[in-house]
């Protein structure tokens, strides 16, 4: 279902108030300068806009749980560091081959709030270039770090026009991008890049157009669990709504996911230290995928299509569209009104039609 499409200034106006209402449910009210995040909409320092996206591993490992070792996504020695200082985390398929009931996820990182308060941001494991990735880069229009060179093989249509465009594509492998991050001491390859996501921010000119979701409170709690099948039971992930987090924690194969919140603790294998990153919203964005060669899934981001989406703990049914690459993607719900977020991190599954979906 298409909605009406709203003139640039009337779109802007209505962000603006969307921005007042968040401020006002929060309490936190709008000093004359305060900036609201437009991929979260919390309250942030006024400062440049310019997101970073890097593309992260999702391999699976052993870990403990529930008393005993599971294999699970993201857990064990490749195991992430640095997720929870980011606003978006989007997840497409890699890989999947149904005979054999096995699958790979990989991660898109979206990261701006911590950059606006100037903390130290680095996380990783930054893993090679997929499609999904430089897609997103230019919906955001923001700078993107990776772990292999381009090269000369075809990738997709989205790394294609990244490669004209590579002011913005950071390779971490390429000797050239040095300074940028490095391997980690004491960490088995290839899970063990990490980038400074602050230092590749500074080397970028440009500033970003802000392209906000909508945001508003809600009270609702009619879905506070969700599962998302994507046909490997290392991937198998649920989310549950943990009121006292503000958010969906997320499980996979039964093993809490967490992740090392610096580079120095993963280096530590600090597992004492391991936070759960908590998500107001999780969106599943049914998406078609073409398959380039037998392994490689690209997921197919500009066009429309069916949503669900879980924000606060409440159930929305809807659509998304994005028109053309350098377009934000638009969530809907079945009336064609823009959907509200909640204001917080978001979860975004970029999910396969014959993938399930329970909740």
């Amino acid at each position: 279902m298409k909605g009406r499409r709203l003139q640039p200034a009337t779109r802007s106006l209505r962000m603006w108030c969307c921005a007042l209402l968040v401020a006002a449910l929060t309490g936190c009210g709008l000093p004359a300068r305060a900036q609201v995040s437009p991929t979260t909409g919390c309250e942030v320092p006024p400062s440049r806009f310019l997101p970073v996206l890097v593309s992260v591993g999702h391999e699976s490992g052993t870990a403990r749980a529930g008393g005993k070792n599971v294999k699970a996504a993201g857990a064990g020695k490749v195991a992430l560091w640095g997720v929870q200082q980011a606003d978006i985390v989007y997840e497409s398929l890699l890989y999947r081959n149904e005979q054999k009931n096995a699958a790979s996820t990989r991660l898109t990182l979206l990261l701006s709030d911590a950059l606006l308060r100037g903390e130290k941001v680095t996380c990783g494991p930054v893993r090679s270039l997929r499609d999904a990735s430089a897609s997103l880069r230019e919906e955001w229009q923001g700078a993107l770090a990776f772990g292999s060179p381009m090269g000369s093989r075809r990738l997709g249509e989205a790394v294609e026009r990244l490669k004209a465009d590579s002011a913005a594509a950071f390779d971490l492998v390429d000797i050239q991008r040095g300074g940028l991050g490095g391997r980690l001491k004491g960490v088995k390859a290839p899970s063990n890049l990490s980038v400074d996501v602050s230092a590749l921010q500074a080397r970028v000119a440009a500033d970003s157009l802000a392209r906000p979701f909508a945001f508003a409170q809600e009270a609702s709690r009619d879905a506070t669990a969700l599962t998302l099948d994507w046909g490997d039971a290392r991937y198998l992930a649920r989310f549950l709504w943990d009121e006292a987090a503000g958010g969906y924690l997320r499980e996979v194969a039964g093993w809490p996911f967490a992740c090392y919140p610096t580079e120095e603790a993963r280096m530590a294998g600090e597992e004492a230290a391991m936070v759960q990153p908590a998500f107001a919203n999780v969106i599943v964005q049914w998406v078609d995928y073409d398959a380039l060669g037998p392994i490689i899934q690209n997921p197919v981001l500009v066009g429309e299509g069916a949503a669900d989406l879980f924000a606060g703990g409440r159930h929305v049914r809807g659509t998304w569209s994005r028109g053309a690459p350098q377009d934000r993607t638009v969530y809907r719900d079945e009336t064609g009104r823009e959907i509200a977020l909640s204001p917080g991190k978001t979860w975004i599954a970029l999910f396969p039609a014959n993938a399930a979906l329970i909740f």
